[in-house]
């Protein structure tokens, strides 16, 4: 995904770290613009790995630089989710 979105990856700053199957793997961390649907626009610090199971290319959003900046709601049912930002 950093690629596509014109990064040069391996260029950001390594961290090493274990997955969830116990499996060493790498991320190259950088600072980028994200901007949500609805015009929501912040800075984050987002790591990018090639280790990922190459069928499954998605995104994990973390506590610290999503959670902790946005409400976000999920309804399952309608299949739908919501994100608000939070009161500064």
């Amino acid at each position: 995904m950093g690629e596509a979105i014109g990064l040069d990856v391996i260029k950001g700053k390594k961290l090493e770290y274990f997955g969830i199957e116990g499996n060493k793997q790498s991320a190259y961390f950088h600072d980028i613009s994200i901007e949500l649907h609805g015009g929501i626009k912040f800075n984050a610090y987002v790591g990018f790995s090639y280790d990922f199971n190459k069928s499954m290319p998605y995104g994990i959003l973390s506590q610290k630089g999503f959670f902790n900046l946005f409400k976000v709601i999920f309804d399952y049912t309608s299949e739908d989710i919501e994100i608000r930002e939070k009161s500064r």
